[in-house]
């Protein structure tokens, strides 16, 4: 949970740092879909 709550932080494409939950990165690390994060 907290390495998927980092990496989530660092792809956002809204706030760096921060993640919004609602840009393409934050979506599609939450469905397991991002290309970057398994």
């Amino acid at each position: 949970m907290v390495a998927r709550a980092l990496a989530t932080g660092l792809h956002c494409d809204t706030a760096p740092f921060d993640a919004c939950g609602t840009c393409n990165a934050c979506r599609t690390i939450a469905a397991g879909t991002h290309p970057d994060v398994r």
